[in-house]
């Protein structure tokens, strides 16, 4: 059995159905992601599992141990918050052990396990400041020794770096991930960063309008979506309508405004409108020369944009009526004007559920900039 059981959990507000029948499990030592926008139900279904709230339907299980009706101060989990909450009058060492003396621990007991936690975040020397005197990312690993010294059950974490500027943020994924780990404690990450769910997360579970859209690896969230919004969530650029046109060999022949194009990933029978989705560092400039075998797909086009993004070029690809995105190495760099011939293999042409109409719109601008 997982460590962690979460089944058929449902929670409605008044007309509105935050979470609708969502399951999963996590393992001892897992990190595990809940990722969406605003709104998909990821927050609610934290405190459902922290206790702050009561679930309409369904049951959560922790080493075997039911916690329908159990409060949150007994089920021996730990919280770090986007504003990490640390109190300014007390030290650092203090803030860590608060939850400690909070168990009525006598202090001769609390001082080494307080000491243990701040080396276990790299922070020995600094349990005599005061938060004001500390960094976004020393404040934001406090808190995690806070919640760590507790020895919980599981480390709760909502939204945990949000409130740090973008390069400290990066170094700070790499961090958080790197300490829980070498603790062991299982941990549940809400998010709506891509990006720190891929580096962070041993999992990662996509949600959308409550639901589940999505569970997997990071790997397979990311290089393998299996719907419109999955794709347009993990930000594919390239969505092109398609209808299925038959199969060549393993391929399925694909009918799109930019041509026939060949897939070897997707639906084994599809029906309906399809969206094919190409990520854009899937594609390559190919010579003249080079034609479309079921293996590998080929269109020609006109480059309406080249932008230099340091370590590559985007270019913008008028292909008929559509647009197509592509990464090309700087090596490569292209004018406006040029023609050029676009390859990806049919391996990379994801076909997904949903025609044109189902395309969502853009996730939330939520990001932190």
């Amino acid at each position: 059995m997982a460590y962690l059981q979460v089944r058929d959990i449902a929670k409605r507000y008044g007309a509105v159905t935050a979470l609708a029948g969502v399951s999963f499990a996590a393992e001892k030592g897992d990190i595990v992601a809940l990722l969406g926008p605003s709104g998909c139900g990821k927050t609610t279904l934290l405190n459902l599992i922290a206790g702050f709230f009561a679930p309409d339907a369904g049951d959560i299980q922790v080493a075997g141990r039911d916690l329908a009706g159990v409060p949150p101060h007994r089920r021996e989990m730990a919280m770090v918050f986007q504003s990490y909450a640390l109190f300014p009058h007390m030290t650092v060492a203090d803030n860590v052990g608060f939850g400690l003396a909070s168990r009525r621990m006598k202090k001769s007991e609390r001082t080494p396990l307080i000491a243990e936690a701040l080396a276990a975040v790299r922070l020995a020397d600094y349990g005599e400041r005061y938060p004001a005197a500390l960094s976004g990312g020393q404040q934001q690993r406090v808190a995690l020794a806070r919640a760590l010294v507790l020895r919980p059950s599981l480390l709760l974490m909502d939204e945990p770096l949000s409130n740090l500027d973008t390069l400290l943020r990066k170094t700070m994924r790499e961090e958080v991930r790197d300490i829980i780990k070498r603790t062991g404690v299982t941990a549940i990450l809400v998010t709506h960063d891509q990006e720190e769910a891929l580096a962070v997360a041993d999992r990662i579970l996509l949600m959308n309008g409550g639901r589940i859209e999505q569970e997997g690896a990071p790997e397979e969230i990311y290089e393998r979506p299996r719907t419109v919004f999955g794709a347009r969530f993990m930000e594919t650029t390239n969505f092109i309508p398609a209808q299925a046109a038959g199969r060549a060999g393993n391929a399925l022949v694909l009918d799109t405004p930019i041509g026939r194009l060949h897939a070897t990933h997707g639906e084994a029978e599809p029906h309906g409108p399809l969206t094919v989705s190409v990520r854009p560092e899937r594609i390559r400039l190919a010579d003249s020369a080079t034609s479309a075998t079921p293996e590998q797909n080929r269109v020609t086009g006109t480059v309406r944009s080249s932008t230099y993004l340091g370590t590559l070029y985007r270019l913008h690809v008028a292909v008929g009526e559509e647009m197509l995105v592509a990464h090309v190495p700087v090596a490569d760099k292209m004018r406006e004007g040029d023609t050029v011939h676009l390859t990806w293999p049919a391996s990379e042409t994801l076909v997904l559920t949903g025609g044109e109409a189902a395309l969502p719109a853009p996730p939330p601008a939520e990001r932190v900039p």
